[in-house]
């Protein structure tokens, strides 16, 4: 079963084309460990391999790397992940979409401090204001953006600040 989803992961193959696979390759039967007679169906694949739940390839895959880790087969200089590439919309990124989700992330961090301080941070969130500066930055001319842009720096300056403060404070 692990190794038939193996396979289909490895190969970027369909239940279709796995079970083509299967049946028609000596090679992929012995590696799936099936017999010569064996030649399981698109629906019997599709069906057992759906049957492995998350949790159980997450401990597989826990398992897998511990063994590595003990034998010493994995190195931790460098490590290649290859992952399903799947198609979505992407926007290039801007210097102000940037500072605003920086003022963004800050923001929330600050908001949600007193649940792990158990100490309330006072602070005037400015992300409502960068959120509108990087909107109008981003749809404006070159000469609206060098007026706006200091407008935008100022809001940063502020969250830091207040960063600051909260960290000097803890």
């Amino acid at each position: 079963m692990f190794r038939c989803l193996l396979l289909k992961q490895i190969l970027s193959i369909s239940y279709d084309q796995l079970s083509f696979h299967l049946s028609d390759s000596l090679t992929y039967r012995t590696f799936a460990r099936l017999s010569a007679q064996q030649a399981p169906s698109r629906a019997g694949l599709q069906s057992v391999i759906r049957k492995i739940r998350p949790q159980t390839l997450q401990a597989v895959h826990e398992k897998l790397c511990m063994h590595w880790h003990q034998r010493q087969l994995l190195q931790h200089d460098y490590i290649r992940i290859d992952s399903t590439v799947v198609e979505s919309h992407f926007a290039p990124p801007s210097d102000s979409r940037l500072l605003d989700d920086s003022v963004r992330v800050l923001s929330r961090y600050l908001a949600t401090c007193h649940r792990y301080t158990c100490h309330k941070v006072r602070f005037t969130d400015q992300w409502k204001k960068s959120k509108r500066l990087a909107f109008t930055i981003f749809y404006a001319k070159v000469a609206e953006k060098e007026v706006l842009y200091p407008r935008l720096l100022s809001c940063v300056a502020v969250i830091l600040k207040q960063v600051d403060r909260t960290f000097l404070w803890w």
